[in-house]
């Protein structure tokens, strides 16, 4: 599995989100140069993310399929476990 390197590390609506960037797979630097290519969903992309609670435990995570948009996945997340708990 790639390397994590921690991009930043913020609180959204009570929970918190740690950003990464990591090496992406083959599969993902081939999607990017080829837009003919459909991805599968399991392929190790460029960004990942992790959602805290309070306590700092990681209650969940993606690595995959994810560019430069892995903190607005995670808010998303977020914003639908705050939809779910409603």
């Amino acid at each position: 599995m790639s390397k994590l390197t921690l991009l930043k590390e913020y609180k959204y609506k009570g929970y918190y989100i740690r950003e990464y960037e990591q090496n992406p797979g083959d599969d993902w630097k081939y999607y990017c140069k080829h837009n003919d290519y459909e991805l599968e969903g399991d392929e190790l992309g460029e960004g990942a993310y992790e959602i805290l609670n309070t306590s700092k435990e990681v209650i969940d995570s993606d690595r995959y399929c994810m560019g430069d948009s892995a903190c607005e996945n995670a808010e998303r997340e977020i914003d639908f476990f705050i939809k779910e708990e409603a």
